[in-house]
């Protein structure tokens, strides 16, 4: 008896534990879909953008620069989180690219 009075609060923590840990699981996984979804937003506005500035033809350089900041602002944020190593191995170097020096495959 004493053993049951003993571990029904250490069931009913462990059972709290779990149910928190599954929320804050499901809580991941929504911002997850958030941050996925403000991305592909951002990055179609950005085209819009671009595309709308290239059919004007000739833009001031105010544009231009307008253009350049929003570009770098819209990378600073994808560099939060690094991208995933390309699918045939090798190396890459800072910025995405291949490391083509020379006796690295």
């Amino acid at each position: 008896m004493f053993r049951k009075w003993l571990l029904a609060p250490l069931i009913y923590l462990s059972e709290r534990i779990i149910m928190n840990q599954t929320e804050l699981a499901q809580s991941l996984r929504d911002i997850k879909a958030q941050a996925d979804k403000a991305k592909q937003e951002i990055v179609d506005k950005v085209a819009a953008l671009e595309d709308a500035i290239n059919n004007a033809g000739t833009t001031s350089p105010d544009v231009d620069a307008a253009l350049a900041d929003l570009k770098g602002s819209v990378q600073s944020l994808d560099d939060l989180n690094p991208d995933a190593p390309p699918a045939g191995g090798g190396d890459t170097v800072p910025g995405g690219g291949q490391d083509t020096t020379p006796g690295n495959p």
